[in-house]
């Protein structure tokens, strides 16, 4: 697992943008991310109870440039959000490409838990060689992440048959991470990672796990870009303003 308080093993920054990604890919497919889904929660707690690791977490991708690489995203990431999550590479063979985020932290962590599947982690990486739309999944799980710190998902979802609020939130979240490295580094390009985030939502607004349309989520993501585009703010701002944006508009 990595942990993003050690960081030995994460000490820089992706190379964003350097890489131009190969045109018509197809985007790949997704079943979104689950919040505190019952038997990860179960499998993590047992993690967490024994404090020596979860067989199914990996802190490698079995690439070392890549995870140099990867490392050093997520630390940049990590100080936008104001989070240091435990983080892992995790199987996701049985959860059709997935990543998610828990509250339960395990120990050496400052709050919460994040897992990439490493089916979603390979798809991404031939899709987008970049590595912006694995930042901008990574950046949808921080965000929950954040929401969990501050409690606010009970808040969002107050009232509503599903979880769609605090999934659109996380989305602005993810919007606004982009716009935010796209105003500090103009050249890098975040086509791709717009293309995924256009390519993910459900229609399917009577199950409690709906996330949103595939238009409520890249208009989410667009609306946080737009701020944080052009507006140099600090997080908690960006939480809040976004928090108010999601509760007027869903």
């Amino acid at each position: 697992m990595i942990d993003l308080s050690r960081r030995g093993f994460i000490c820089g920054c992706l190379a964003c943008g350097l890489v131009q990604p190969a045109l018509g890919q197809t985007v790949p497919g997704s079943a979104g991310c689950f919040l505190n889904a019952p038997a990860q929660s179960r499998q993590l707690d047992e993690f967490i109870s024994r404090g020596i690791g979860r067989r199914d977490f990996a802190s490698t991708t079995g690439d070392p440039d890549f995870d140099r690489q990867f490392g050093r995203a997520i630390i940049r990431l990590a100080g936008f959000f104001g989070e240091q999550p435990a983080f892992g590479i995790v199987s996701d063979a049985d959860d059709h490409d997935n990543a998610w985020a828990m509250p339960q932290t395990p120990p050496g962590a400052e709050f919460g838990t994040v897992g990439f599947g490493s089916t979603m982690l390979a798809k991404l990486r031939d899709f987008d060689p970049s590595g912006m739309a694995i930042m901008a999944i990574v950046a949808h799980e921080f965000g929950h992440i954040a929401q969990y710190r501050r409690s606010a998902i009970a808040e969002l979802n107050q009232g509503q048959p599903n979880v769609r609020r605090s999934e659109l939130h996380a989305d602005y979240l993810t919007g606004c991470y982009l716009g935010w490295m796209k105003r500090n580094e103009p050249r890098i390009s975040v086509r791709l990672a717009g293309k995924f985030m256009e390519g993910i939502g459900d229609n399917d607004v009577n199950s409690q796990h709906h996330h949103g349309t595939h238009d409520e989520r890249i208009a989410s993501v667009e609306a946080g870009f737009a701020l944080a585009k052009t507006e140099d703010l600090v997080f908690e701002d960006y939480f809040s303003l976004g928090k108010a944006h999601i509760l007027r508009t869903y």
